[in-house]
């Protein structure tokens, strides 16, 4: 059985990786403000990096699940496109980012504790996310 979810796991995230390729989706012009206003990262990279950076990010923004927990109903765009962004800078130098093992990716407004494998993980939601 547990065989079973594993594989249909794997071909969901293979036809979800092929969706984003052949479908690819753009970057709206308030994540781009966003990306100029609140990303310092972004705004030092070079106009070349900048539109890779933008690509993987939306791919990122395509592939992922952005769910809100502990209270927090609504997840914004300002929300998702600042995590994205955080996924695109932590893994710029890499070719692909593929990350199948995060399929969603669980926003909380207060600090929160979670119990993965035997390691415990804290997770502080920023200022901008609490406004």
């Amino acid at each position: 059985m547990k065989y079973q979810l594993n594989y249909f796991n794997r071909i969901d995230w293979l036809l979800q990786e092929v969706r984003v390729k052949f479908y690819p989706r753009k970057l709206t012009l308030r994540a781009i403000e966003i990306l100029g206003q609140s990303f310092p990262y972004y705004q030092h990279l070079t106009p070349v990096h900048q539109e890779e950076f933008k690509q993987k990010l939306c791919r990122i923004l395509a592939a992922k699940k952005f769910v809100g927990r502990g209270g927090l109903e609504e997840v914004t765009a300002e929300m998702k496109v600042l995590i994205a962004a955080t996924i695109v800078m932590v893994t710029f130098g890499w070719k692909r980012i593929r990350l199948p093992h995060f399929d969603k990716i669980l926003i909380s407004p207060v600090p929160t504790t979670a119990r993965l494998r035997k390691v415990t993980i804290a997770v502080k939601s920023t200022q901008s996310m609490e406004s």
